[in-house]
């Protein structure tokens, strides 16, 4: 073992083995290698987070949630106001009624089941006294059958048909709707307590399960300020009665009963039609703890509810958050005297025509249904062929009734997308049948849609925050709309904007803030603020697009006030110029590093949009955020509070403002700084234009912008799209290649063919996250973190010559652990998130087998950063072979 740190410098199996060969975390060696001060390593860090969590959750039995960097007791009473998504909402009431709960954590429901989870750990009691028992999934169809008691809460969203989406729509639900479950639909925040609250209540007393649904991401993650319910409150709408006559019919060796029985073709359909009458008295039941919610909380939203016109000719009918946008639309068409309204439906099992109708205007000529799903080869999507079934069975013949699409994979549904709806309606021969959010350039069943209507209240701040996945970005922006919150009068509506990787793709965060309910389940397009947390995103991707006139724009950057000018896009300076916008800029990332913050920028930007966007006044806003520094960080010290209150502190000094000159207004694309001169590291796509007609766009954020003939149907697409490719070279190519690549190669050793190649590991800079773990692990201190733009520089030459180099791994025995690492990977690049555990043994099998290798991938992380769309990062060799 003395021996080992000389011939295995990483230790016998490749890894540290022993805690004391653990490189220390001292400010000394850290500042040496160019990395940020760290007093704690982060597992640890996660490990104290965790254990006062769990102190908390003994001290006071609370419900816990996490709804920002700290993790908060959410107190509940008469009168409490908490801010918390939709996934917490729904928790919150599942929990309290619950004897069992079955959790499938898949996103967007994922919350859910943790939540429950870790509740249960902790021996939270709930309002039957008892700790949530939490178990696997059961069969829908046996729980139905069998007229079990049962909720199940669910953030829906897209099945996986072409490719997979874990993106919301009502896919998944829809899919479930012969199960003989209850459907119950909510569309906001809010609506989800209540609704959970009521299908809890219902599902006791008519032994009918029922399915809770609300749109996955856009709802499930919606941030807003509701008045979360108390247990007591709950335990007074409880009919203690059924929950007795429940527990009293469960198996039970002192009065058995069977129970799953196999029965024959003599009585079985007899059988199934004896559970009819529950669900004949269903409906009432719903109206019936409708009711008791209301008298106890005020609250009441029919099974059927109609806005607009009270004299509507046109009405859309549509379920789930886009009945929101709909109301929100026809009611600013009805204040300019259009007879338009929304019909929202809530309960769509069991369908009930008659309260359907009822909601309707007597006075109605033609409805549109729009579906948030689609069933090919259907004469229509679920909730239409219900409406259409009800004019038909109750003889209203003389209503026109058209269907389309909207929202798949949680494609946006706008105002002006609400009003091609109703213009398609009123047409002389509207479409029957149509989508709208898309430009459907192969079928042309797409509506065209005008340009964006604004319905938010006057007085609504809108702000949108461009950052990098896992930097801090949104954990800060879900802080900031916590104080706002809980600490003024404003109404706020928090969404975050993921890639469907976990770490290093583009976030956005869009915050409203204003004095009125904010009722807007769609993305911020008309921004008074826009934040860009990385520097390099003004030269990707079109930051100014969404800024409204005389606005407020902040970049975090490293430039300083003299070089900005030529450091912008031409495009974006004239975009400022144009809408009069002001223009700041902050090295954050300096004033962090100074203040001890290492690169956690989040506390400095976060006081940077107090300070600019004028949500609050300023020296209000700075006490509530010193505050929470306290709170948020007191346990780890009074030196921790202090680095971050210096860091706020700093922040406000470290903002420059650029005068936005009135003649960049003329500047056209293509001038100096334009966009171009970051694409050099990505190696020309052979893909037969793929690179241009979908890769680019896509990451350019302008995916939603492609036409349906874009894309080969069945989803097929090319491998290697993330190809980033690594060779071997021999004292000839040596010879020829930049000086960079000369000074760093060397001749290889280990006899056999590789005495007559030089060695060079060639790395690709613009791929480092910045995250600073391979640097703080090297035992020998042998990497050293230093300026991105400096190492791009350097780098550039070095790199387009390695990948013009041919590959040398045919020479070299693949079966031993060295050969294996000269093979070329099959995997390259993939978007997984840092330290990932599972590419390394999926790229160590491609170099083993991957030109004959067939992979089948089931859902989850491998899914993700093996095929998200259009980084794919599975390639082939120059044979065209591959996995």
């Amino acid at each position: 073992m003395a021996l080992r740190g000389i011939f295995a410098p990483f230790g016998l199996y490749g890894g540290l083995n022993n805690e004391e060969e653990r490189p220390s975390e001292s400010p000394t060696r850290l500042a040496a290698l160019g990395a940020g001060e760290a007093t704690e390593i982060e597992y640890e860090q996660f490990l104290k987070a965790k254990a006062t969590q769990r102190a908390m959750f003994l001290a006071e039995n609370k419900t816990i949630v996490s709804q920002c960097h700290d993790t908060d007791l959410i107190e509940t009473g008469p009168g409490k106001q908490a801010c918390v998504d939709g996934n917490q909402a729904a928790a919150h009431i599942a929990y309290a009624l619950s004897d069992i709960a079955f959790i499938y954590p898949i996103t967007p429901s994922s919350p859910m089941g943790e939540m429950v989870d870790e509740w249960a750990a902790q021996h939270l009691k709930n309002c039957y006294g008892q700790t949530l028992s939490v178990t696997e999934m059961s069969n829908m169809f046996k729980i139905a059958g069998e007229l079990l008691p049962c909720v199940m809460h669910v953030a829906a969203r897209a099945l996986a048909t072409q490719s997979l989406s874990i993106f919301g729509d009502h896919s998944d639900v829809m899919a479930c709707r012969s199960t003989g479950w209850a459907m119950f639909a909510s569309e906001t925040v809010e609506m989800i307590q209540y609704h959970a609250l009521i299908s809890h209540l219902v599902t006791m007393e008519c032994r009918v399960p029922i399915q809770h649904f609300f749109d996955g991401f856009r709802t499930s993650h919606e941030v807003d300020k509701i008045k979360l319910l108390d247990y007591d409150t709950i335990k007074s709408m409880i009919d203690w009665e059924t929950v007795k006559a429940h527990h009293e019919s469960a198996l039970n060796p002192r009065h058995p009963h069977m129970q799953g029985q196999s029965q024959g073709p003599d009585i079985f359909f007899q059988a199934c039609e004896a559970g009819n009458s529950h669900y004949e008295s269903l409906i009432s039941c719903f109206e019936k703890k409708a009711a008791l919610v209301e008298e106890k909380t005020g609250h009441r939203f029919a099974l059927y509810g109609y806005d607009g016109h009270p004299e509507a000719e046109y009405v859309i009918v549509v379920m789930g958050s886009g009945a929101v946008t709909c109301s929100e639309t026809a009611a600013h068409l009805v204040e300019k005297g259009q007879k338009v309204g929304v019909l929202k439906v809530r309960l769509f099992r069991p369908w009930c025509p008659k309260r359907f109708l009822a909601a309707l205007p007597a006075t109605t000529k033609r409805v549109c249904v729009l579906d948030r799903t689609k069933e090919p080869g259907s004469q229509g999507e679920p909730l239409l062929c219900e409406v259409a079934a009800t004019f038909h069975i109750m003889a209203r013949h003389e209503i026109i009734c058209v269907g389309g699409r909207y929202g798949l994979g949680s494609k946006e549904f706008t105002p002006n997308m609400v009003v091609s709806c109703y213009e398609n309606l009123m047409k002389e021969t509207p479409k029957p049948r149509f989508t709208v959010g898309i430009t459907d350039d192969v079928t042309h069943l797409s509506l065209p849609v005008g340009e964006w209507l604004d319905v938010l209240p006057q007085g609504t701040t809108e702000c949108m925050f461009y950052g990098l996945g896992s930097d801090g970005t949104v954990g800060a922006n879900k802080s900031a709309v916590k104080l706002i919150a809980l600490n003024t009068d404003l109404y706020t509506q928090a969404y975050f904007e993921y890639d469907a990787k976990k770490s290093g793709g583009v976030t956005i965060s869009h915050l409203r803030f204003g004095p009125k309910p904010i009722k807007a389940p769609y993305n911020v397009r008309s921004a008074d603020y826009i934040a860009i947390h990385k520097e390099s995103y003004v030269q990707k991707y079109d930051m100014t697009r969404y800024l409204k006139s005389g606005g407020v724009c902040v970049v975090n950057c490293t430039w300083s006030k003299e070089e900005i000018e030529s450091k912008l896009p031409a495009t974006m300076k004239a975009l400022l110029a144009e809408k009069k916008a002001k223009l700041f800029i902050i090295d954050a990332t300096k004033i962090a590093v100074k203040a001890g913050l290492g690169k956690r920028i989040n506390m400095i930007m976060q006081s940077v949009f107090f300070k600019l966007s004028g949500v609050m006044p300023l020296k209000e806003a700075l006490d509530l955020l010193k505050g929470s520094i306290k709170k948020m960080y007191g346990k780890k010290g009074d030196k921790v509070v202090q680095m971050n209150i210096d860091g706020v502190d700093a922040s406000l000094e470290g903002v420059v403002e650029i005068p936005v000159k009135p003649e960049w207004a003329s500047l056209k694309g293509g001038a100096a700084g334009e966009k171009s001169s970051e694409n050099w590291w990505v190696r020309p796509n052979p893909s037969e234009g793929f690179a241009e007609r979908i890769q680019e766009p896509c990451n350019n954020l302008e995916g939603n912008d492609l036409p349906v003939s874009t894309f080969q149907p069945g989803g097929r697409m090319p491998l290697g799209t993330s190809q980033y490719e690594k060779r071997e070279l021999t004292q000839q190519e040596l010879d020829a290649a930049p000086g960079g690549v000369k000074e760093g190669s060397r001749a290889a050793i280990g006899g056999g063919v590789l005495d007559s190649y030089q060695y060079r590991i060639q790395v690709a800079p613009q791929d480092c996250t910045g995250c600073e773990l391979c640097v703080r692990i090297c035992p020998a201190d042998a990497l050293k973190l230093t300026d991105t733009a400096n190492a791009i520089k350097l780098e550039k030459d070095n790199w387009e010559y390695m990948l013009t180099l041919p590959d040398r791994g045919e020479d070299i025995d693949k079966t031993t652990v060295k050969g294996s690492q000269f093979q070329k990977p099959y995997l390259e690049f993939s978007g997984a998130c840092e330290g990932c555990g599972e590419t390394p043994h999926v790229k160590l099998m491609t170099q083993l087998f991957g030109e004959r290798l067939v992979i089948a991938n089931a859902t989850g992380c491998s899914s993700i950063w093996g095929a998200s769309n259009p980084s794919f990062p599975y390639t082939v060799n120059s044979k065209g072979e591959g996995p």
